[in-house]
């Protein structure tokens, strides 16, 4: 299916020699974009199909392993499969590509709830820290900035307001988190949806791509088995043979 002459040269894949970062985030393809924005896009800027995508590969595959089912089913005495056939021939790739999507959902999925908690967790007041509580220490405070003879406040603030009693007052809550703990915290909810939406991506991609194989696969049997000279002849003789009953029952009508 792929034989032909060909009307003009297709460019390289730049998917198939792209590193991991650019497969990932698809940025091989901003070439493409580039020159769409310069000019209308061609067919000869269509770039050239990846080995894995060609009929011939793909046919050569399959037809491999139709011939072992052939072979397996004629031996157990039962019929041939052709979906145990494209189980066996795509099958594994889906089962990678399951899990994949499984550790997303039970990993990364899982685990931004707990991050996000533990970031919440250091905004959020003590479990002692009420209005009352933060009311006694301020009137402590000031009792404490009087002078005994009953005298003016004292404008000594750094006596007054020590640092424990600012931290408790008006500066962070003094929570079981960190600042440095919710920072990682923080960056660990942008990496878990970071990775959780290059991994959806990648994975919709894939599936698309394996559902494109097992189409052109099953299309190069059809045409390979069409274009056998056993299914020709075999065509030719019915062919053949619903002639002669169509002459001879045109002989009968006309006696």
């Amino acid at each position: 299916m792929d034989a032909g002459k060909r009307k003009y040269d297709k460019p390289p894949n730049p998917r198939a020699t792209c590193n991991i970062l650019s497969a990932l985030t698809f940025s091989w393809t901003l070439g493409l974009f580039r020159e769409g924005r310069k000019r209308d896009l061609e067919v000869t800027d269509l770039y050239e199909p990846l080995r894995e995508h060609t009929s011939s590969y793909l046919g050569n595959k399959l037809e491999r392993i139709w011939n072992e089912e052939l072979i397996t089913a004629k031996k157990r005495g039962r019929e041939p499969s052709f979906l145990r056939s494209l189980a066996k021939c795509f099958g594994p790739k889906m089962i990678l590509y399951g899990l994949v999507l499984a550790f997303m959902e039970c990993v990364l999925r899982m685990s931004q709830p707990f991050l996000l908690g533990r970031v919440i967790e250091y905004f959020s007041p003590p479990e002692d820290s009420s209005p009352s509580a933060a009311g006694a220490i301020l009137a402590a405070d000031v009792n404490r900035s009087v002078t005994p003879g009953g005298g003016p406040l004292s404008l000594n603030r750094s006596r007054s307001f020590g640092t424990d009693e600012v931290s408790t007052i008006g500066g962070p809550p003094s929570t079981a988190t960190s600042l440095a703990e919710a920072l990682l915290f923080a960056l660990g909810v942008i990496g878990t949806i970071l990775v959780s939406n290059i991994i959806m991506h990648n994975f919709m991609m894939a599936m698309f791509h394996l559902g494109m194989k097992m189409r052109v696969g099953t299309c190069s049997m059809i045409y390979r088995k069409v274009c056998s000279p056993l299914f020709m002849n075999g065509m030719t003789n019915k062919a053949s043979s619903d002639k002669e009953d169509v002459t001879v029952d045109e002989g009968k009508e006309w006696k």
